[in-house]
């Protein structure tokens, strides 16, 4: 009797062990599974795609070590006449958020990004106020080239609006991923502050040689020229792409002819063969300008450091003419 009694205890011993193993095994992987759900919230994928590469270098400027905005258009294509791919075509459908200039400048883009979803916003960052807080103020002292329209397109070369466009990245990614909405604010903050500084000194370093004119490959200079008053006197071509008429061509070896020794600025990715015969036998030094980037490495302080590259470029060439 009592070793049935033994057995009937182990026995009940094991099952209860059995279902107590079991029961534990269901609860590790229920909370397992709520780990794995909270990860995936916490760490889901953060999916921005810019149209060009200056715009990825601000909002890089924003997203720091958490994500780098995708660009779209390669830093060989024009913004203007990009004809998108199909792959091109899939990186806006599935991106969550679109920065891009506007219709005005990428102007291949309004049908594709017309076709997002409402829940998918498309950031144009064209029509900005120019009133910025928090940069140096600018004096009117000297009247200069009068530039297109074209080239206010290019909003990155304009540091105040550059800051605004940061604000507006913020702003937009702070509402379609608040958990990092902390972070984007810092992020704008410290950016905020070192544009602030480098604005400064770029404007103390450039004021010793901004009465001397120069020559740029195409029009595209105008909001830095009107921050930093600047004297451009002419452009080669309208667009890097195109030749200017003759006509412009002959008026602009003229321009060359009376400068005297004067700075004449290339890009990286275009170099016109016309430009041979229009200098020849002028002193006219050549220097580069990278309106679009191409060189500058996508880092948390890219934005900065392209600034500071582009200045650097205009003074160093400008200091050493007459």
């Amino acid at each position: 009797m009592f070793n049935t009694f033994k057995q009937l205890v182990a026995c009940f011993t094991r099952r209860f062990t059995v279902i107590c193993l079991t029961i534990l095994g269901l609860v590790w992987q229920v909370a397992a599974f709520g780990a794995e759900q909270v990860t995936q919230v916490s760490t889901s994928p953060v999916n921005i795609l810019v149209s060009v590469k200056p715009l990825q270098l601000i909002a890089k400027a924003i997203t720091g070590d958490i994500t780098t905005p995708e660009v779209l258009v390669p830093t060989s294509a024009s913004p203007h006449h990009y004809a998108l791919k199909p792959s091109d075509l899939t990186k806006i459908r599935q991106a969550d958020v679109v920065f891009w200039v506007g219709p005005q400048m990428e102007m291949f883009l309004q049908k594709p990004l017309a076709k997002r979803s409402l829940s998918q916003p498309t950031v144009s960052l064209m029509d900005l106020d120019n009133s910025v807080v928090g940069l140096a103020p600018i004096s009117q002292q000297h009247d200069h080239h009068n530039h297109s329209f074209e080239s206010k397109l290019h909003i990155w070369l304009d540091p105040k609006q550059a800051l605004r466009a940061a604000q507006t990245i913020t702003n937009t990614l702070s509402e379609l991923y608040p958990n990092y909405r902390n972070q984007w604010q810092a992020n704008l903050t410290q950016f905020a502050g070192q544009l602030h500084k480098v604005d400064i000194d770029n404007q103390q370093l450039l004021s010793t040689v901004n009465h001397k004119g120069f020559f740029v490959l195409h029009d595209a200079y105008g909001l830095l020229a009107e921050h930093y008053q600047l004297n451009i006197i002419d452009n080669v071509t309208t667009t890097p792409d195109q030749l200017s008429s003759t006509r412009h061509i002959i008026q602009l070896r003229k321009k060359l002819s009376s400068a005297g020794k004067a700075c004449l600025f290339l890009e990286p990715q275009f170099s016109p063969r016309i430009l041979t015969k229009l200098t020849q036998g002028l002193p006219i030094k050549k220097a580069i300008l990278d309106p679009l980037a191409i060189e500058q490495v996508v880092t948390q302080n890219g934005y900065v450091n392209y600034l500071q590259s582009l200045v650097g470029s205009l003074y160093y060439c400008l200091s050493t003419t007459g």
